[in-house]
């Protein structure tokens, strides 16, 4: 029982952790299309200066989204873990048979 609750909790989170990548992805492209378009596919290494200078001033969709899930992640497990840690000591117990 515990190995199939286990299995379902990990799909569950997985395709909430799909959905919510996709969102901001999506999200990214359509708040600015064609710096998103140029992040993905790359600007010409023919092009001018200029041009290299413009990507390096943008940052591709794809990476503002990995850079934005990393600090949610971050986040929401630092948050998580104060909370858990508070109601840990909140209620005065010492070892996990006495959390239950």
């Amino acid at each position: 029982y515990k190995v199939k609750a286990g299995a379902f909790l990990a799909t569950a989170a997985g395709f909430g952790l799909l959905a919510g990548f996709g969102g901001a992805v999506a999200a990214a492209k359509k708040q600015d299309p064609r710096h998103f378009d140029a992040g993905m596919v790359g600007i010409d290494p023919a092009a001018s200066k200029a041009a290299h200078q413009a990507r390096l001033l943008h940052e591709s969709g794809a990476s503002l989204a990995t850079r934005a899930l990393g600090y949610g992640t971050l986040y929401a497990f630092a948050g998580c873990g104060v909370l858990f840690f508070s109601v840990w000591k909140l209620m005065g117990v010492n070892n996990l048979s006495e959390f239950r």
